[in-house]
């Protein structure tokens, strides 16, 4: 039995680590299929005011990049080998998803 109840803690650990996005802490995965990601068209004036600000206090450029980064074809919005684009604050919410929280 005492192998049996080791084995069994050990993949309650593997499950949590799955669950996790970080070591030792647990998804809700019920609470997280609710929230809805934001969109760079959904945000109001006031939230794309709020992201252009916090870019500037963290002098980041427009992209939400460190200020000096340059870029192949002079912006990260569009890939130029298959055309499609992204729009600014969608690319801007992708690589920095703590601003989700601040602008709700």
């Amino acid at each position: 039995m005492p192998k049996l109840k080791s084995l069994d803690e050990k993949v309650g650990e593997g499950l949590n680590k799955i669950q996790s996005n970080r070591p030792g802490e647990a998804v809700n995965f019920s609470e997280s299929k609710e929230k809805k990601e934001l969109s760079g068209r959904d945000l109001s004036k006031e939230q794309k005011e709020k992201i252009d600000k916090w870019l500037e206090e963290n002098n980041l450029n427009r992209y939400g990049d460190p200020a000096e980064t340059m870029y192949a074809g002079g912006t990260p919005l569009s890939n130029e080998t298959t055309g499609e684009s992204v729009d600014r604050y969608d690319y801007i919410l992708k690589n920095h998803p703590e601003l989700s929280g601040e602008l709700n």
